[in-house]
């Protein structure tokens, strides 16, 4: 598959990934539905590096919101700024906001914030300082 191809040990993006990201990323394809959300953490390193900003296609599952992206056009890019406030607000543990966007899984890069956001549901996968929360029933907009 496409997905495999790009995991593939010779491409240069997989080899920039340390193991627990490259397990991360095995985890959440092998046990997420391939329709599940992904909502990474906001950090420098998730919104401006590689191979984080391929990090969507790596998963082979959508991410809600990706600085890749960024619109040019005032009303996309009002949206994406509210996402991106969103997100922040998410990872800071307000877990009341996740129905407001569709959302199944958050990927967290510290143990602070795994800690943080563990409330919003459950804590599905932990490696290093990398978390998955499976957020609740409760929380989800869909």
């Amino acid at each position: 598959s496409f997905a495999d191809t790009l995991l593939s040990p010779q491409l240069p993006l997989t080899r920039m990934l340390t193991p627990n990201e490259r397990e991360l990323i095995a985890w959440l394809r092998g046990n997420t539905p391939p329709d599940a959300t992904v909502v990474i953490e906001p950090t420098t390193q998730t919104d401006w590096t590689v191979p984080w900003l391929a990090f969507e296609r790596l998963i082979d599952r959508p991410t809600l919101v990706s600085f890749k992206f960024v619109p040019t056009q005032k009303a996309d890019i009002a949206r994406w700024y509210r996402l991106v406030r969103w997100r922040k607000a998410v990872f800071e543990g307000d877990c009341g906001r996740l129905s407001e966007h569709p959302a199944d899984y958050l990927v967290t890069l510290n143990v602070a914030t795994l800690t943080r956001v563990a409330v919003c549901g459950d804590i599905a996968w932990t490696k290093g300082t990398y978390g998955v929360v499976r957020i609740a029933r409760g929380f989800r907009s869909k």
